[in-house]
């Protein structure tokens, strides 16, 4: 198969992958990953991948996931050129090979918030919320022809 440009056959393709992590309770989190892919015609993908994630206190938390990534394609459709054979449509493709490498990390730092005093929910908080920011709709913010809302009705605009 080709990556853009004409449709070709399909080349078998093989895949090993191998994982390895601890308990999802664990207060410090780890995990790795091997990807190891090869298609017939030399075309190769490989990717390591990991990640540690540390809980030090029951609100916090801080995550750090890098990766590698690396990809090999000899079959990277480029353009095509009048005078092929009739059997290409007397076209004349051109390929290239993608040798791309990437590294990435992506790196987390989490808080949770509990919102009120004696533990009310962050939901309930914002419900009360809600007749102030209708207020604003009914005083003319949504525009003309927007329905006239208090406190969440709908009004006649007399």
């Amino acid at each position: 198969m080709t990556r853009g440009g004409p449709s070709m056959a399909t080349p078998a393709y093989r895949v090993g992958i191998v994982s390895l992590s601890n308990g999802f309770a664990a207060k410090t989190r780890w995990r790795g990953r091997v990807y190891y892919g090869r298609r017939e015609g030399g075309g190769l993908t490989y990717r390591l991948s990991g990640g540690i994630a540390v809980r030090p206190a029951p609100r916090w938390s801080l995550s750090v996931d890098p990766n590698y990534l690396r990809h090999v394609d000899h079959q990277q459709y480029v353009t095509e050129l009048a005078g092929g054979p009739v059997a290409t449509y007397s076209r004349r493709y051109v390929f290239a090979t993608v040798d791309q490498s990437t590294w990435l990390a992506q790196i987390r730092f989490n808080y949770t918030i509990k919102a009120g005093p004696h533990g009310r929910s962050l939901r309930r908080a914002l419900r009360r919320e809600r007749p102030v920011l209708r207020s604003r709709r009914a005083a003319g913010a949504a525009g003309p022809g927007a329905p006239n809302l208090r406190h969440g009705r709908e009004h006649d605009h007399a």
